[in-house]
């Protein structure tokens, strides 16, 4: 669905794909706009960027100083955009190119734009719900040398304060840190409506000992448990985790301590797989998805890679930071994000934006979005749909003439899992015919039932 994504909106995008030769695997790149090559698929070995033979050696990555004729290809990428972001699109099955510094690399040749990644399903997640709860957990596992990851959560609640929300903020960390965090929450409690820092359980078992990714369609992480018992079942506006990651053979993970209570480990931290933290994701019905790596740099491509993997899996935003410093570009990409302000120009080589195109504002060849009335059981609610969904428009009409029915009032839960059948069957997994043909058919029977109960599809 990426290559759906890239031609519906005639996006410049460098399409990235794993390729094997005589030298081993290697990374293969093209120059598109929509569907037409601009430059013609190129092959690099691994090794000429940086890739160990078993990968390995994560910080030997050189961005600024890549194969000339990939050199040649960013190159003509920069000067092709102007006014719009360079997309990357990583294909299914080269996850592992997503562990190299993109952004980094296209910083240097085009300054002025940024680097944003196609999302892997056709539909652009809602806007984010003006209710719904922001959970930022800080995680710093004495495993990973307990780096401190403080600058980094204060510099999303600065962020999150000029964003103009009124979302209520949950603090979540080590029972150890919860005065920390309560003197930090109360040093920006006039930034919010509402922030506060949860109770660490009184008790729940650790995550046991194991030097593999912990990962399954279940939430079973201690961490991952406590979150979901606090936060509500359907419509948490953001998750954000400030933490190490981890991989293993191609694999990214979340390392945390054992426990909320318990960080006695100083050898193995706690991980945590994309398909767990989907699946808490979907639980809890997140729309955006933020991982901020800290820590030495040899683990960030771990978060990079399990980025990249959670992409595939779950139909929300991500955005990665991955500096050594707090990320400056975060404001930009939050206001774009949650309340339609253009993201503007500017490189972001710190942070990895995965979005559909029409959850932003002011991008190129996206139409601009434009504000609609929708009723809810509370009264009217702004917000912002693309103009080029005519169907939508149509939609509003219909839940408009609905007023105070009882098809206006459907239960949001029932309405969240027709949104979420229709957001999972547009995943960009490759499909038989066969198989996409029932996807189509399965989406346009699941929008219509989504419009004739007045949801938004």
């Amino acid at each position: 669905m990426a290559t759906e994504v890239r031609m519906d909106g005639n996006l410049l995008t460098i399409r990235l794909t794993l390729e094997p030769g005589r030298d081993g695997l290697g990374a293969g790149a093209e120059l598109l706009r929509g569907s037409e090559t601009l430059f013609s698929k190129l092959r690099v070995p691994l090794e000429a960027l940086g890739f160990a033979p078993s990968f390995g050696g994560r910080d030997a990555f050189a961005p600024e100083r890549p194969p000339e004729r990939l050199w040649e290809l960013l190159d003509e990428a920069g000067r092709e955009a102007s006014d719009e972001p360079i997309w990357l699109q990583i294909a299914y099955g080269a996850r592992i190119l997503s562990a190299y510094p993109w952004e980094r690399a296209l910083a240097t040749v085009a300054p002025n734009v940024p680097a944003l990644h196609i999302p892997n399903f056709a539909r652009a997640v809602r806007v984010m719900d003006p209710r719904g709860p922001i959970a930022i957990c800080l995680a710093s596992p004495r495993a990973k040398g307990a780096p401190d990851g403080m600058p980094q959560l204060r510099n999303a609640l600065l962020a999150l304060s000029e964003a103009d929300l009124s979302n209520p903020v949950l603090l979540f960390g080590m029972r150890g840190q919860t005065e920390e965090l309560k003197h930090l929450a109360n040093e920006l409690a006039e930034r919010f409506v509402d922030i506060t820092v949860p109770a660490p359980p009184e008790d729940i078992s650790p995550a046991a000992r194991g030097s593999g990714i912990e990962d399954g369609p279940e939430v079973a992480n201690p961490w991952l448990r406590w979150m979901a018992d606090v936060l509500p079942i359907d419509g948490v506006a953001m998750v954000h985790f400030v933490c190490p990651g981890f991989d293993r053979d191609g694999n990214g993970a979340l390392a945390l301590p054992e426990s909320p209570l318990q960080d006695d480990d100083a050898r193995i931290a706690r991980f945590v797989g994309a398909e767990q933290l989907a699946t808490f994701c979907k639980q809890i019905g997140c729309r955006i998805m933020v991982l901020s790596a800290i820590g030495a740099a040899r683990w960030r491509a771990g978060i990079r890679l399990l980025a990249d993997e959670l992409s595939w899996q779950r139909p929300c935003t991500i955005v990665t930071e991955v500096g050594d410093e707090p990320s400056g570009s975060w404001p930009r990409v939050l206001g774009a994000l949650t309340a339609g302000r253009a993201l503007g120009l500017g490189a972001m080589p710190e942070l990895i934006v995965s979005t559909h195109p029409n959850t932003l504002g002011g991008v190129s060849n996206v139409e601009t979005a434009r504000v609609v009335r929708r009723l809810t059981r509370t009264g009217p609610l702004e917000f912002s749909v693309t103009a080029l969904e005519a169907d939508v428009q149509a939609e509003m009409s219909l839940f408009e003439s609905l007023g105070d029915t009882g098809l206006a009032r459907e239960d949001s839960s029932r309405a969240g899992s027709l949104r979420e059948a229709l957001d999972t069957l547009s995943n960009a997994r490759p499909r038989s015919p066969s198989e996409a043909a029932r996807d189509r058919g399965a989406r346009r029977a699941l929008e219509f039932l989504s419009t004739l109960r007045g949801g938004r599809p």
